[in-house]
């Protein structure tokens, strides 16, 4: 799955076999864009993992229907920087 947006610091949408969803990150919470810090937390998000071919880890659903999940970057799956 290929990072094609981050919403917040915990939040991302990835394309998947075509189509869009929305991820929320297993164990992270991040202020809200609005909030203190909250520009960082995105910034520092969309550093990590925008545009990288990530893997997912599913852990549940959120009550907004997101997936919950844990997310990696492989070194090997990284883009060049």
């Amino acid at each position: 799955m290929k990072v094609v947006g981050v919403t917040d610091g915990d939040s991302l949408t990835v394309l998947h076999d075509g189509r869009q969803d929305q991820l929320r990150l297993w164990g992270i919470d991040c202020p809200e864009k609005r909030q203190d810090f909250g520009t960082k937390a995105k910034q520092l998000t969309s550093t990590l993992v925008f545009s990288n071919v990530v893997e997912i880890e599913p852990v549940t659903k959120d009550r907004y229907g997101r997936i919950v999940a844990f997310v990696k970057v492989a070194d090997s799956l990284r883009k060049h920087r």
